[in-house]
């Protein structure tokens, strides 16, 4: 007998549908699939399947749009549960349809249930609420970067559709499984060339080295360091503070790879590491754990009371991200003000600020609140110290003018001398250097 809109059509959520593959499925959508699904799987004797049954195919169509989403979500078996939740909750409600549905309380109840089930049926391991800008979840649960403005939308107001596949995103990404399935290739013969290579030359006089270690961590730990990331057995650990090599490494502004390279030569050519001992090899991690902690430390140990504040500034070529018309950030460089500020007696590193432009009110205004972050008594400041430039030492709007302003009292000026007598020298060889006639004796 064949059956009608009317006998499948739900009292709650209408006739049943196939799940939509354009757009992440609410509550309701997975409820009128459930429905459709079940309507399919029907024998001809007329006897329904169970909820097992078509949950296991139901939630199989839903994880397929998300995945077309390129979406990471929960396993199959939450998803069900999900979803078991979900129909509990309806059995609940539609059980007593017939005999309260003039009921208002059970009105309200019902209007509250549709309301909710308006939501998405969100299978994504990601649960930030704002994971445009601010998503805190472990690296496997993060929803790629440009994806993460159409889920917003499906948890909100629902305005955007999957659309066609993206052949560049899908070139990139097929670019990038083939070089990890290139260097998986690379790392395994190079395992087992070295493998076979030290089983060949292996000493019986190395066993103290090898200790209670079984032949496939000695061989690998015995492969070269640039291609052995990590060693698989490491006795001891690199715990010795390098602050003086992080100090180097800011005033000179090395990478912490370029340092990591660098130090780890110097004690290779010293004779303390070596693939035997390679508990003092310094990586790039090393590097920057040194140079967080140490700026950490120079910056706590700042005195709240400070007599004398010496400032100085250059402008430096610095990176930045820029938002494009395209709704894309973008990376850029860009000229920017930075300015250092030691504090007196002492001579310590205090901190530094970024103003907004190298104008003297800008500079004199992230001094102040340089200072005001770090609760430093300004009453206490008898003496400003720069160099000579208009910017710092103008007489009426100038850094130190503005800053006796600010404190509303004099201060002492201590102007280097060593920029003003640079200023007669430049132009005493600019000409000469402009005809090729300077000879250096």
């Amino acid at each position: 007998m064949a059956v009608t809109r009317d006998q499948v059509t739900c009292v709650i959520f209408g006739a049943p549908r196939n799940i939509q593959t354009n757009v992440l499925p609410t509550y309701a959508d997975v409820m009128k699939g459930y429905l459709q699904s079940r309507q399919q799987l029907r024998t001809e004797n007329g006897k329904y399947p169970s909820f097992g049954d078509i949950s296991h195919k139901l939630c199989y169509e839903i994880q397929e749009v998300w995945e077309t989403a390129s979406l990471p979500t929960v396993s199959h078996a939450q998803a069900i549960e999900k979803l078991r939740s979900f129909h509990d909750k309806y059995n609940s409600i539609l059980k007593v349809y017939k005999g309260r549905k003039d009921q208002a309380t059970y009105k309200q109840r019902l209007t509250d249930f549709l309301d909710k089930s308006n939501n998405l049926f969100d299978l994504s391991k990601c649960k930030c609420s704002d994971m445009v800008s601010n998503c805190n979840c472990l690296k496997e649960h993060k929803v790629p970067q440009k994806e993460r403005e159409f889920l917003q939308d499906q948890r909100g107001p629902r305005n955007m559709v999957l659309g066609g596949i993206d052949q560049e995103e899908t070139s990139r990404l097929k670019r990038k499984a083939e070089r990890e399935e290139t260097n998986l290739k690379r790392m395994k013969t190079h395992y087992e060339d070295a493998k076979s290579q030290i089983a060949s030359t292996y000493d019986e006089s190395e066993e103290d080295y090898v200790d209670s270690a079984t032949d496939d961590e000695y061989i690998s730990e015995s492969v070269n360091l640039q291609s052995t990331p990590k060693p698989v057995r490491q006795q001891q650990q690199m715990t010795i503070s390098l602050p003086s090599l992080a100090k180097a490494c800011d005033r000179t502004g090395v990478s912490d790879r370029s340092a990591a390279i660098l130090a780890s030569s110097v004690l290779h050519d010293l004779g303390v590491v070596s693939p035997k001992h390679r508990s003092k090899i310094i990586d790039r991690s090393k590097i920057r754990r040194e140079r967080s902690k140490t700026r950490e430390e120079l910056q706590s140990d700042v005195c709240t009371v400070i007599e004398g504040l010496y400032f100085d500034g250059r402008k430096d070529n610095t990176m930045t991200q820029v938002h494009g018309t395209d709704n894309k950030n973008h990376r850029t460089t860009v000229k920017e003000e930075h300015v250092s500020i030691i504090a007196e007696p002492g001579s310590s590193y205090f901190s530094h600020t970024t103003p907004s432009s190298g104008s003297s009110k800008s500079i004199a205004e992230s001094l102040v609140a340089s200072l005001k972050e770090r609760n430093v008594k300004t009453e206490d400041i008898n003496v400003v110290g720069c160099d000579g430039t208009n910017v710092n030492t103008g007489h009426t709007g100038g850094v130190i003018r503005q800053l006796e302003e600010t404190f509303n009292r004099p201060l002492q000026w201590l102007v280097c001398l060593l920029h003003a007598n640079e200023l007669p020298l430049r132009h005493l060889y600019r000409p000469a250097i402009s005809l090729g006639n300077v000879q250096w004796h």
